[in-house]
């Protein structure tokens, strides 16, 4: 969330994000871990974003943001950032970085983003989804922009550009999958631990809804903004989680991110939902593994599976999308209900499973 935010003012919560690879100089292990944090925060305030606070160990810089979050790793970059922030107009900067100091070349980027909340005040180059395509297609041609769900309710916009082909690849010390779930419609006595109180401190709403809990062994950096909301960053070795809160009722929204390997993310899920207890989520799985197309479950406790969408964005490699949709029974959208029978059995999967919406990039 920003650092100023108006308790009266809708905040658009749903983040922009980008994720790109690097080929660096391998001669330069650190890699894109040789920028000065001052050169980050310079490239942040080109888009009016600002470092908040960093948290650091063997194999990546965390970056807490007054708009989300910045991940760096020796070969890769991680933004994430919500609100107004017209993320994409940071990327040539980016890009200039990683040329200057570590002879860096995009390997590979994945920008995403749900459906905004209000589209109508973002800016651009955010304005419209075909906008940022074309933003996108100007600096990495090649890539394919792809919509998963249907526009009527929660849906997801990607695209993906990916030129390793022919290359070698260094050893990545990160892991190769990414598992979001995007929380709407949350419970408001969670929501209220969001907002700040005088005698609070960062840790209380960490300690007080369970996050310290689900993440035990991790290095946390959080903030609770003024007067509501609340970020936190986390590291584990190579691994990274990150959770971004925006609690005003009419458009409380809870972002949940990591890049773990398991073998199932059931439980995971199913952790985060119980703390967080909103009416609906989305869950997506981004892995360079096939076998991790596997790990997600197609039930929740007393939440029914909406939409389901599996993608593999290049034939020739791998690079696999889960996209998954889950509503609380008896809480549906006014968009569902007036097509919905009605009766229809408890138990039964309510709507069509949505197709993948591909637009053309090249």
């Amino acid at each position: 969330m920003s650092l100023e935010v108006d308790p009266f003012h809708p905040f658009e919560g749903p983040e922009k994000k980008v994720d790109i690879e690097f080929f660096c100089d391998p001669s330069l292990p650190k890699g894109l871990r040789l920028v000065p944090k001052a050169r980050w925060e310079s490239m942040l305030s080109l888009i009016n974003c600002t470092i908040l606070s960093p948290l650091h160990n063997e194999l990546c810089d965390a970056f807490l943001l007054s708009e989300s979050s910045l991940f760096v790793y020796s070969h890769k970059v991680i933004i994430k950032t919500c609100g107004q922030i017209t993320l994409l107009r940071c990327v040539e900067e980016l890009l200039k970085l990683g040329s200057e100091f570590c002879g860096a070349s995009v390997a590979y980027i994945n920008f995403s983003r749900r459906n905004f909340f209000f589209p109508d005040e973002q800016f651009r180059p955010h304005t419209s989804w075909d906008e940022e395509c074309a933003y996108l297609k100007n600096h990495f041609p090649g890539g394919k922009a792809l919509v998963f769900g249907p526009r009527s309710c929660d849906h997801h916009y990607v695209f993906m550009a990916d030129y390793r082909e022919g290359h070698h690849t260094e050893a990545r010390p990160y892991a190769g999958q990414t598992l979001e779930i995007l929380m709407t419609g949350l419970d408001r006595s969670v929501m209220s631990q969001f907002y700040a109180k005088s005698d609070s401190n960062f840790a209380h709403a960490t300690q007080s809804v369970g996050i310290r809990d689900l993440l035990p062994d991790v290095q946390l950096d959080d903030h609770q903004f003024q007067p509501l909301g609340y970020s936190l960053n986390g590291l584990q070795d190579s691994v990274y989680f990150t959770i971004h809160v925006t609690p005003q009722p009419e458009c409380s929204y809870v972002s949940f991110e990591t890049n773990a390997y398991l073998d199932s993310y059931d439980t995971m899920v199913q952790k985060v939902v119980n703390i967080f207890k909103p009416d609906s989520f989305t869950v997506l799985l981004f892995s360079e593994n096939q076998c991790c197309m596997h790990a997600l479950g197609s039930s929740y406790q007393n939440f029914y599976l909406r939409n389901r969408k599996h993608h593999q964005f290049f034939s020739d490699r791998e690079h696999n999308m889960e996209f998954c949709s889950f509503r609380q029974y008896g809480t549906v959208s006014p968009e569902v209900a007036m097509k919905r029978p009605k009766q229809r059995p408890p138990c039964t999967t309510p709507e069509t499973i949505s197709e993948t919406q591909e637009i053309s990039v090249s």
